[in-house]
């Protein structure tokens, strides 16, 4: 989810004080302002905001629930253990919107209308929101954002219409509609997607769907409601383009196909670290030195899953079944000499054998059972982008077993 990152300093000047003055609901305009993605990796979704214009004043100030500072204290440990704290703020509309232009990205504003004693109702709550008593809340991916908290306000404003609009079933669950914004980086998408569990593969509805700022224009367009005087006055009084950028980045309504990339990184993985088996000298150590740094670096990925399923208060990593691919005993590989010694018997060398490859053969075992069971449902979590990449580079790794298996008398070493 997107948000607004602002040095500590930034939020010493945010507007501050009582903004509500006139009490008639003809002197202010609400407008939902929904901004397109950034190039920082938290901005890859967007972001949205209520802009409240007070024409008596000639003031305007843009309700935010996204942000966060980077200088906040324990910001990296919090943000590790999932205990992410952000903060809902006030600021200057204009300033506001001129900082996303200059950032370069699409903004949409939406002027909307609100049944009789609404408007003010909502504007009174976003202020009692941004004291300092009431700013800070404990941020949730999915279930607790800068969007769903401005879906929330507006499901209220509407007397729970954006709710009634929004209640049919999406075409896809939370990990799709993630993957949609992540195309630009393979890598990234792949390690997001490998870190997260099947919670978020469960079938969704608009409404959850809506923790994506870009979803929610589209729902506001189906609310209508009556004024006292025409039963069906619709929500959204203008909608328009502010700002487009001049190189936009074109969003899928629904993401590619995952799996070829990954399956082909992995395929290459593989193919390398078997050919490298039958180099020598300079070259065949520094494959070695690859597949050792692989060995490595599959541990620790398997001990930071380990450590968010168990150990965070990130609800979108617990119950996650790529831990059967990757998991702290990946470590055992990593402690095992890749070259047997001269004096090592037959039964020494099994041994080393069966320690240096146990941990891949398991994930190889792993990954086969969970596409065999996929068939019956099982198991409920996407784990087709883990496998494409770590089954074929399993079996690279486990190359010299097999091929000791089927000529009993080679070496195992990486390189022979």
């Amino acid at each position: 989810m997107s948000r607004f990152a602002v040095p500590a300093v930034l939020l010493l000047v945010i507007c501050s004080g009582t903004f509500i003055q006139a009490e008639a609901e003809e002197d202010y305009t609400v407008s939902l302002v929904t901004s397109g993605p950034g190039s920082e990796v938290y901005l890859w979704w967007g972001h949205i905001t209520l802009l409240v214009e007070d024409h008596s004043l000639g003031r305007d100030y843009l309700y935010d629930f996204g942000v966060f500072s980077f200088e906040t204290e324990n910001f990296l440990s919090n943000f590790i253990l999932g205990r992410l704290w952000y903060m809902s703020y006030r600021s200057s509309g204009e300033a506001g919107i001129r900082r996303t232009i200059q950032e370069d990205r699409r903004i949409r504003i939406q002027v909307l209308r609100f049944p009789p004693g609404n408007k003010l109702k909502l504007i009174r709550e976003l202020e009692r929101r941004v004291l300092p008593e009431n700013r800070e809340y404990l941020y949730e991916y999915y279930r607790d954002n800068c969007a769903t908290r401005i879906r929330d306000l507006l499901d209220d404003a509407y007397d729970g219409e954006l709710r009634r609009v929004s209640s049919a079933r999406d075409a896809m669950t939370l990990r799709l509609q993630t993957r949609r914004f992540t195309g630009r980086n393979r890598f990234i998408e792949w390690l997001l997607m490998f870190l997260m569990s099947g919670n978020i593969d469960q079938e969704i509805s608009g409404w959850e769907a809506m923790f994506l700022p870009s979803e929610i224009p589209g729902y506001m367009e189906k609310i209508s409601f009556s004024d006292g005087k025409d039963a069906d006055t619709q929500a959204v009084v203008s909608d328009r383009i502010v700002h487009l950028p001049e190189h936009e980045r074109n969003i899928p309504e629904v993401p590619g196909n995952p799996l070829p990339v990954p399956l082909g990184a992995g395929i290459l993985a593989a193919g390398f670290l078997i050919a490298g088996r039958f180099l020598r000298g300079k070259a065949g150590i520094l494959v070695e030195v690859i597949f050792r740094l692989i060995l490595v670096s599959g541990a620790l990925l398997g001990s930071v899953l380990f450590f968010l399923s168990f150990f965070t208060d990130h609800a979108v990593t617990h119950g996650n079944w790529n831990l059967l691919l990757l998991n702290p005993l990946h470590w055992i590989s990593i402690f095992v000499p890749y070259r047997p010694g001269k004096k090592n018997s037959p039964e020494q060398i099994r041994i080393r054998d069966f320690l240096l490859f146990l941990p891949w053969l398991v994930s190889i075992d792993a990954s086969l059972i969970m596409i065999v069971t996929r068939f019956f449902g099982l198991p409920s979590q996407d784990v087709g982008q883990a496998i494409a990449f770590l089954l074929p580079l399993a079996l690279g790794i486990c190359g010299p077993w097999i091929l000791r298996v089927l000529k009993p008398g080679r070496s195992l070493s990486i390189v022979s």
